[in-house]
């Protein structure tokens, strides 16, 4: 089969931003960068503005409707909440722990505004979860009642990525280490069923997840930069089969994938070994 023809790839800011690892738009499409340095910026027209500084190590960011952020903190073990009043920024913890414990570490957000639930995957550092150590966690916070609820729990290996299905119904999330997708269903609601949604062979593994438009899961196939020489990304189909794929050239290491709320042909990319951010349009019949 031939790759998915998609491009040009573009990059979204005139110099890189260190340790850039995640991005994520808001309700009205501006764009923000979380990095491991502890910095969110936005980015404006190639411009990056640093709007605060978490102290940690930010992983990955997401925006209700009401543009209120989480922010997933990896050293502070920690998910942040930041609002925004009358110009005056507020950072708040809204979790820290589970049963008294703290979390491993906290990796990907996914939001789903259908309950009201923020589903996070809680991985630690690369390699402290792992096939021989698979003691990572899933996790969903009760954004109204502030509860967090375990949907699975030191079981997993280096679990990243996660993305919720549009209706709120599926959510999938990447097990870079066993290398395969799995995938959460809920029957009946709040009932949570794990399931293995397609194993991959060869890289490393999954380490990044998006929905597209039309339901399609859009997969990141990690591989350090020494074994590998570009990125992979794989699509899948709702049903789980797989559709196509295509290249990130020179970018193994990809860290997060985003696609836009505004125009959502675009996909953001960002990867580890160039600290970049990319820009690139999916052909029309697999969004």
């Amino acid at each position: 089969m031939e790759e998915l023809q998609v491009g040009p790839f573009e990059t979204v800011t005139e110099s890189n931003l260190v340790g850039i690892w995640s991005v994520a738009e808001d309700k009205d499409g501006k764009l923000f960068a979380a990095c491991q340095t502890g910095h969110i910026y936005s980015i404006v027209d190639r411009q990056c503005e640093e709007l605060y500084y978490t102290g940690g190590q930010p992983t990955s960011l997401i925006f209700e409707s009401n543009n209120t952020a989480y922010i997933a903190d990896m050293a502070h073990q920690r998910i942040l909440c930041h609002t925004e009043t009358e110009g005056r920024v507020e950072v708040t913890e809204i979790v820290k722990d589970y049963e008294g414990k703290p979390l491993l570490g906290p990796n990907c957000l996914a939001l789903n505004e259908h309950n009201n639930y923020l589903y996070f995957t809680d991985s630690g550092p690369l390699g402290e979860t792992s096939i021989s150590n698979p003691v990572g966690n899933i996790f969903a916070a009760d954004l109204e009642l502030l509860v967090l609820k375990p949907i699975a729990l030191k079981c997993l290996a280096y679990p990243s990525g996660i993305g919720i299905s549009h209706d709120g119904k599926y959510i999938y999330v990447a097990e870079t280490s066993l290398n395969r997708v799995l995938r959460i269903a809920q029957n009946p609601p709040g009932v949570h069923h794990l399931s293995v949604f397609y194993q991959f062979s060869s890289r490393l593994g999954p380490s990044a997840i998006a929905i597209s438009e039309n339901g399609f899961i859009y997969v990141a196939n990690y591989d350090f930069s020494d074994y590998s020489k570009n990125g992979l990304i794989s699509i899948l189909a709702p049903d789980g089969t797989f559709v196509n794929s295509f290249t990130v050239p020179s970018a193994p290491e990809i860290t997060s994938l985003h696609f836009s709320k505004i125009k959502t042909n675009i996909l953001y990319i960002t990867e580890a070994t160039n600290s970049t951010c990319y820009r690139v349009s999916i052909p029309s019949d697999h969004i």
